[in-house]
């Protein structure tokens, strides 16, 4: 069974499961919303953007976590007017990769971003920071490490910086 860590706070759960979900059932020390979001939020449709999270992929072999790379996630990072988008180290992911939802790999920590997950990630003031999914839409097929930012949309905020 996958894994989902949140701070110290690590449950198994069930392959494929949405994270949202598992975020709210477990009662993780965060929600997955922020603020007034998590009472006026679009419930999981993926319209919103107030579920979006930073997953990194928990690799086993050093007990670390790192963010997800093109050898971790399958994921179509085509922003919608077709630019291809790279890895911090400017590494170009593939984005001919194939879909990954529904599949019972479990070497791919999280399914593909939804079509509707694109293009709500790339309106501001989310940015096309890889890493950075919505909750509502993702589905867990791995163990995974989740970060919640400050902002009403969980993005980076001049608060994000001062707590590092």
């Amino acid at each position: 069974m996958p894994t989902v860590t949140v701070g110290t706070t690590t449950i198994e759960c069930d392959h494929g499961a949405i994270l949202r979900d598992v975020l709210q059932e477990y009662d993780f020390d965060i929600d997955p919303h922020n603020g007034t979001a998590s009472l006026i939020n679009c419930r999981g449709h993926g319209t919103c953007g107030t579920c979006a999270v930073e997953i990194q992929r928990k690799t086993h072999h050093r007990g670390d976590t790192r963010a997800s790379d093109d050898n971790d996630v399958s994921t179509d990072t085509a922003d919608i007017t077709g630019t291809d988008m790279t890895t911090e180290n400017n590494r170009r992911i593939d984005t001919d990769s194939p879909d990954t939802r529904g599949s019972d790999d479990t070497s791919v920590p999280v399914d593909s971003h939804t079509v509707i997950e694109r293009i709500r990630l790339s309106v501001p003031p989310h940015t096309s920071n890889p890493e950075l999914r919505l909750a509502c839409q993702t589905r867990v097929r791995g163990d995974i490490t989740v970060i919640k930012h400050d902002g009403l949309w969980g993005h980076h905020t001049d608060d994000d910086q001062d707590k590092q």
